[in-house]
């Protein structure tokens, strides 16, 4: 694989892989097909690894979203190898409002699903695993030109500027703000999993950590 890394695809049908992936990256693959929610699929799944990227796209019901991340988190306490490095992916609304400590799932007009972030990321924080949560916006297939190393990153905090006289807005203004931002907050698949990848490491300037990108100021 592109950083040497020996690769497992934890996956609800194996089917659906061959319309994405060509054969030959697939036999470079071993992939595991389960469901999220079942304790041994998943654990089988990672035993033996190092490393765990939980990318699980959330369904419409945050409690099941919620159980998908507590049963990631709690199998990779117990079946990672040392040193039990976990990415997870949440979202926007999981870093706190610039020059604040608000995390933007409390902000008002926050959907069930999006408050869930904070449920997981407080589940994240308090395990035994060395992690990162990602928190992107929306994101999108690559166009022809990638940010690559030019992606705005962010830890703790919203990845767009605003001034510091923002923090004595109403909580409702900063709902707006976020939602005006949202086009800077874009960022493609291909970016963010290129930036997951390269910093798997335990120790590195993401560990323990909640991780915001943008797109590079124009």
């Amino acid at each position: 694989m592109r950083y040497g890394h020996q690769v497992s695809a934890f996956v609800r049908d194996r089917a659906k892989l061959n319309d994405i992936f060509a054969p030959e990256i697939l036999e470079m693959i071993r992939i595991c097909e389960g469901d999220a929610l079942d304790e041994d699929a998943v654990g089988q799944a990672m035993e033996g690894q190092e490393a765990c990227v939980n990318v699980a796209q959330h369904p419409a019901d945050p409690a099941i979203f919620e159980a998908i991340c507590q049963n990631i988190i709690s199998q990779a306490e117990v079946k990672l190898d040392l040193p039990r490095r976990l990415w997870l992916f949440g979202g926007l609304p999981g870093l706190d409002v610039p020059h604040t400590k608000t995390m933007g799932a409390d902000l008002p007009g926050m959907s069930p699903i999006l408050r869930s972030h904070k449920v997981n990321f407080e589940r994240l924080r308090a395990s035994g695993l060395n992690w990162s949560f990602m928190c992107p916006g929306p994101m999108t297939f690559a166009p022809e030109r990638r940010f690559g190393d030019q992606l705005r990153v962010t830890t703790e905090e919203m990845p767009y500027t605003v001034g510091a006289w923002t923090r004595w807005l109403p909580r409702l203004a900063h709902s707006l703000i976020m939602l005006r931002h949202l086009p800077e907050v874009t960022v493609s698949y291909e970016d963010v999993a290129d930036l997951v990848i390269a910093h798997l490491e335990p120790e590195g300037p993401y560990s323990f950590k909640r991780v915001g990108v943008a797109a590079p100021k124009k």
